[in-house]
């Protein structure tokens, strides 16, 4: 390692300290860092006690700088601590605490995979740190993979077990297991025909996980079965407005609604379905609520026409002679 590579490496950081959230910029600017460093390290055995020291104090610098940015909570500030903890990295490679910042990072940002993966390494780093298996809980919950994501929280509190934060994250982890749980029970017994008892395992499931779509889905279809169209449509209406893109809702909705034989808002409801997901499924349902909505309408129609017709002579003669209480009783006082 010579001085010419610790000056190219500090100019290079100086362009680094200095660049704007332009992810080409920051790239070229990596793979600058990149190569110089491999390039030190390949001489390093001339100088090698400075040689670290110098990587050490340069990756703790950047670290710092993307601590810094990883509290601003800003879109491009998020974008300049993934390259500052990156950077950090390409320092000091085996430093278990990088990887955790930058998988917390990844977390925040929904890049749930580089977060796992940066939380496993953390873990083969320092497999006693309890943090760690918190940032791989976290990944884990956010991958929606909630049993992973309890087991990697109880291996953090069993290395920490009074830390309040992950004590949290963990009760959160096992509400989603428990909601998990109770919506394949929910479905096991629809398909056993017991949609009495799958309103209240889809129930459990809404009480530990409320924000999700699916179980209100899942209970809508259960009542339903159950013949309480009424309740159908409100959770119909909790999975629109949880998942407002998404077809099945508005599945539930035409389905509640054709259960209350009000068939022209089922037929509405199967054409948003339709314009979001355009399916078989959904067209023979539809087609199934307008014949049903001409049916009724048919009906009523002719009702109303019976109502107006003019009644034969024969009835408003026998209507004439079957005089009110009421005027029989005002002829007999007369008498």
């Amino acid at each position: 390692m010579s001085q010419n590579d610790i000056n190219d490496i500090n100019k290079a950081l100086e362009q680094a300290f200095s660049a704007s959230p332009d992810e080409e910029l920051l790239n070229k600017l990596r793979e600058q860092l990149n190569l110089l460093i491999s390039s030190a390290e390949k001489q390093k055995k001339s100088n090698e006690a400075s040689w670290k020291d110098f990587k050490k104090q340069q990756s703790e610098r950047l670290k710092a700088r993307g601590n810094e940015l990883f509290s601003v909570n800003d879109a491009q500030a998020d974008v300049l601590s993934d390259f500052f903890f990156s950077l950090a990295i390409l320092f000091d490679p085996n430093n278990h605490v990088l990887f955790s910042n930058r998988s917390g990072l990844f977390t925040r940002t929904g890049k749930y995979e580089e977060a796992k993966e940066d939380a496993q390494r953390c873990i083969s780093l320092a497999p006693d740190w309890p943090k760690g298996y918190s940032r791989l809980g976290a990944a884990y919950y956010g991958l929606q993979k909630y049993d992973d994501s309890y087991n990697q929280y109880k291996k953090a509190l069993a290395l920490d077990p009074n830390n309040a934060q992950t004590k949290t994250a963990l009760a959160e982890s096992f509400k989603k297991v428990e909601a998990e749980e109770a919506n394949v029970r929910g479905e096991e017994l629809m398909n056993k025909n017991k949609p009495s008892q799958a309103v209240e395992s889809f129930t459990k499931s809404v009480e530990n996980d409320p924000n999700n779509a699916l179980y209100y889905c899942n209970r809508s279809k259960a009542y339903i079965a159950n013949g309480q169209p009424h309740q159908a449509l409100e959770d119909a209406e909790k999975t629109i407005a949880l998942r407002p893109e998404w077809s099945k809702g508005y599945a539930a909705r035409a389905d509640a609604y054709f259960a209350k034989g009000e068939y022209n808002k089922s037929a509405i409801a199967y054409t948003q379905a339709l314009q979001i997901e355009p399916s078989t499924k959904y067209q023979k349902a539809f087609d199934a609520a307008v014949q049903e909505d001409t049916k009724q309408r048919l009906y009523q129609q002719q009702q109303q026409q019976q109502q107006q017709q003019p009644q034969p002579e024969s009835d408003q003669k026998q209507e004439q002679k079957q005089e009110p209480p009421k005027a029989k009783q005002e002829k007999g006082k007369k008498k």
